[in-house]
């Protein structure tokens, strides 16, 4: 047991005393001080002493280099990434799966160098995002920034579709499609993004879950929203064709959720039908308001005896536009926007 304690010895007394009488039982069988390090970090893991846990799997994964237990680090270091990414220390996240990727690519992980790959293009891509709604400061270095961080997520992803074509894993490669997907529109090539988001819908509806599905058709819908709002297609028939496809991928949408029991993915999937309709003009000619005072019902009725604070800001937001829509609907035969 004197090794449990050198290993605690760094934490706030009452807290090592608390741990301590709570797994020394269970420290019995560690042996080594790789296996103790191992059963302290969950422990204090467990409790959600986050920062404390990062700091005992660091241990662990320096006993861990010592005995060269390559794959006991690849997943201490998955783990610590995750803790980081918790603690919104995203920074720290990317150096920790930067580490796993490096000790999978040594093991030949096949599976793992994708997780890898996929959370770091998942993190460029939010550190990009961060920087891009940063505000004072150098506005050219933020938008060098940004690019960069970008390029880093574009990167990363296409590492992923590459790697998981090759091994042939679905899943995979409709994470990456995803992934690519928002890279592209984040940097405003939405030709490419739609293309990708179109990709990555087809493998939801093979192996994605109804969530996943639902998910799929809300990105590929907001992202043909913003190529007609953009007027980057202006053709009378290709915006008519558009706001059908907006349309059918909404209601697939609202039955994806409904079957996944989402109500925030089912609120948004009805307002932003109660939109498109509201502001259809010719392309449903008379019956146009009638659906969007429906479609903003719907979104009314799927909230009810939910508590809004559980939806976030997104979920609020979409009831109080419901409400408010279907207000002036009712007292006005006028397009809303």
């Amino acid at each position: 047991m004197s090794m449990i304690s050198a290993v605690l010895e760094d934490l706030e007394p009452a807290s090592t005393e608390a741990i301590s009488a709570d797994i020394t039982t269970q420290a019995a069988s560690g042996t080594t001080p790789q296996e103790v390090h191992f059963i302290v970090a969950q422990e204090l893991d467990r409790r959600g002493d986050t920062q404390a846990a990062i700091t005992a799997y660091e241990d662990f994964i320096e006993a861990a280099a010592e005995n060269e237990d390559l794959m006991a680090q690849v997943h201490a270091y998955r783990r610590v990434a995750q803790l980081h990414r918790q603690r919104r220390e995203i920074r720290q996240a990317i150096t920790a799966y930067q580490h796993m990727l490096s000790l999978a690519q040594e093991a030949k992980q096949m599976p793992l160098i994708c997780a890898a790959y996929g959370q770091l293009g998942s993190l460029y891509l939010l550190m990009a995002q961060e920087t891009s709604q940063e505000k004072g400061g150098d506005g050219v270095q933020r938008e060098q920034n940004e690019e960069r961080l970008l390029s880093e997520s574009l990167n990363s992803y296409t590492s992923l579709l590459t790697i998981a074509t090759t091994i042939h894993d679905r899943r995979a490669i409709t994470q990456a499609r995803r992934g690519l997907g928002l890279v592209h529109a984040a940097m405003g090539d939405w030709a490419e993004a739609r293309v990708q988001l179109e990709r990555h819908l087809a493998g939801c509806k093979q192996v994605g879950t109804p969530r996943q599905q639902a998910q799929a058709c809300h990105l590929l819908a907001e992202a043909l929203g913003t190529i007609v709002s953009s007027a980057i297609d202006t053709a009378m028939g290709a915006t008519r064709a558009l706001f059908h496809k907006q349309v059918e991928l909404r209601w697939q949408q609202a039955a994806m959720a409904t079957e996944a029991n989402d109500t925030l993915l089912l609120i948004q999937a009805y307002v932003r039908l109660g939109d498109l309709y509201a502001n259809s003009g010719s392309y449903t000619q008379y019956y146009g308001a009638g659906k969007a005072r429906e479609c903003y019902q719907l979104a009314l009725d799927a909230a009810k005896g939910v508590d809004l604070a559980a939806l976030g800001k997104e979920g609020a937001d979409a009831v109080r536009r419901a409400a408010d829509h279907l207000d002036k609907l009712s007292s006005s035969s006028c397009s809303i926007s």
